[in-house]
């Protein structure tokens, strides 16, 4: 059978086969695209959802979460779709950070050594050190209250506080209240408006101390001294928490250093 000589030619192929990828990409254009909420999906929106309320969310809420998500989900993809996404710095940094959130939760560690902790205390002491502060119990008398009673009024404080007497029983009230705890000492003279130079001392714990100010005076027990030096055992946690932050922050240094292996890097990039 001879072939008519038009075939012959490569021209009639080319078009044919333009015109079939054509339909191909249309047919792919106009084909509705799956969007399925998975169990996983609905149980991912769930826990976030719960940590944010702080409790289970209400089936309502369970279903508004889902709708939030499908939204989302579209808007991504037809963004992708259009290219949005291409040579755009702040998505690139945000899928960046994204994953690097990714691996540092995926990472699972054992709970660190009692002598990880205490090394980690003896590496950086200072950063476990606070300022020296102060716990105190406080009576104030209104010296406008009071008016010519104003030192009986004091003396019988005094005598009523060391008897015993609840200190809020005693007194007049006082825009910050009674208890004082873990407070420095600028902080109190700022409050109080005069020196706490002698209340300070570790011989006068547990004694009251008369204090005059300009509306009256400050009955001040003085309950406890903290120097803000480390104790290991109430550091614990934040010890642990910052054990743990390094050993994540090298497990993504690992990470980021086997995906170094995988391009091939310009001269010029950081190693």
């Amino acid at each position: 059978m001879r072939v008519p000589g038009a075939l012959k030619q490569p021209l009639p192929y080319f078009v044919l086969l333009g015109t079939a990828v054509f339909l191909l990409d249309s047919w792919l254009r106009t084909a509705p695209a799956s969007l399925e909420v998975t169990p996983d999906v609905r149980r991912e929106v769930s826990a976030s959802l719960e940590q944010q309320l702080t409790r289970p969310p209400t089936p309502s809420e369970l279903e508004r979460g889902l709708r939030d998500w499908l939204d989302s989900e579209l808007l991504f993809r037809e963004a992708t779709a259009l290219g949005l996404d291409e040579n755009d710095s702040v998505i690139h940094a945000h899928l960046a950070q994204k994953l690097r959130h990714i691996v540092l939760e995926r990472t699972v560690l054992p709970a660190p050594s009692e002598s990880e902790l205490r090394a980690e205390l003896a590496a950086h002491p200072r950063r476990y050190t606070s300022t020296a502060s102060s716990d105190l119990t406080h009576v104030f008398i209104s010296r406008a209250a009071s008016g010519a009673a104003f030192e009986t009024r004091v003396r019988e404080a005094i005598s009523q506080l060391t008897r015993g007497s609840e200190p809020r029983s005693v007194g007049d009230h006082f825009p910050r209240g009674p208890q004082f705890r873990g407070m420095p000492r600028v902080q109190l003279e700022q409050i109080f408006q005069t020196s706490f130079a002698t209340v300070l001392e570790p011989s006068r714990v547990g004694t009251w101390q008369r204090l005059d100010g300009a509306r009256g005076a400050h009955l001040i027990r003085l309950d406890a001294l903290h120097d803000g030096k480390p104790v290991f055992e109430s550091l614990r946690p934040a010890l642990t928490a910052d054990v743990q932050a390094r050993k994540k922050q090298a497990a993504v240094d690992a990470y980021l250093a086997e995906l170094r292996k995988k391009y091939r890097l310009d001269a010029t990039a950081p190693r």
